[in-house]
């Protein structure tokens, strides 16, 4: 049974436009629709939708009604244009930000809040002064009482490149090396659900590369379910069984990456073709 986390209040949805139901009658013919009817459902997410500025007359619809469910085992690419609302997605999943009305179900292993087994990456976070990555790294396993090993905590450093930066203040770290330490919070407490934003995003080929591939192995050896908002195409190869895109407020395609693969060639050719204006 899925655990309901909150009905919010009704608000009238837009309608596709004829030219968003074309597009997405012709993406749906061409590839199909995503659907593990075997698998578990570990999220249901019903006719959300995100509107900014609600009650002013500056109010901005990000997402119009969004529908999906995510399975066990799921790694998704959640794609689309700058602007589409992947960001404010992800955030309303991790229940850090309130949608405007509809409804997302939870079917984790939590005993109070959903948030106990999510792990998050966000593209940026502040840190208060003086807090070292040793610090922060402590702060998190002593919250979800965590036992990691001297071994396993130098392999995790070692795999995001953190070893030498360790005992750094987080404050003069870099912008990719602080990418690097938000990603290894996300995962330390081994979440069931994991959510990245842009993972790789301001990082260079080396770290990429370490990270996809530690990453990778870890996402399969603990069963993690992910989704992953991102503009790159080798995150999407490299991890991903799945590709959702919102357009214009929707979801315009859910499908397998190996079937995108062999309609189009390529996932790039796929977008380049669907996921512009």
């Amino acid at each position: 049974m899925l655990k309901k986390r909150k009905v919010l209040s009704q608000v009238s949805f837009n309608q596709k436009t004829d030219s968003d139901l074309a597009m997405s009658k012709q993406i749906q013919k061409k590839i199909g629709h995503y659907d593990k009817k075997s698998a578990q459902a570990l999220i249901k997410v019903e006719h959300l939708q995100k509107i900014y500025n609600e009650f002013s007359s500056r109010q901005h619809v990000v997402l119009w009604d969004i529908n999906f469910t995510v399975f066990q085992g799921d790694c998704i690419a959640l794609v689309g244009a700058n602007g589409s609302g992947k960001s404010t997605l992800i955030e309303i999943l991790a229940c850090v930000r309130e949608a405007s009305c509809g409804k997302i179900y939870y079917n984790l292993d939590y005993k109070i809040y959903p948030e106990e087994k999510i792990g998050i990456q966000f593209q940026k976070s502040s840190y208060p002064t003086g807090i070292t990555v040793n610090n922060v790294i402590d702060f998190i396993l002593d919250t979800h009482k965590i036992k990691l090993t001297l071994a396993e905590r130098k392999e995790l450093l070692h795999a995001f490149g953190l070893n030498d930066l360790a005992k750094e203040n987080i404050r003069n770290l870099s912008g990719g090396q602080r990418q690097r330490v938000n990603v290894v919070l996300s995962i330390l407490h081994k979440p069931q659900f994991l959510l990245l934003d842009e993972l790789t995003t301001g990082l260079d080929i080396v770290s990429q590369n370490q990270i996809l591939s530690y990453l990778k192995a870890f996402l399969n050896k603990h069963k993690i379910t992910t989704i992953m908002s991102s503009h790159s195409i080798r995150e999407m190869d490299t991890l991903c069984n799945r590709l959702i895109m919102i357009r214009n407020g929707y979801v315009m395609a859910d499908a397998r990456i190996d079937v995108i693969h062999k309609k189009f060639g390529s996932v790039e050719t796929f977008l380049q073709k669907y996921m512009g204006g």
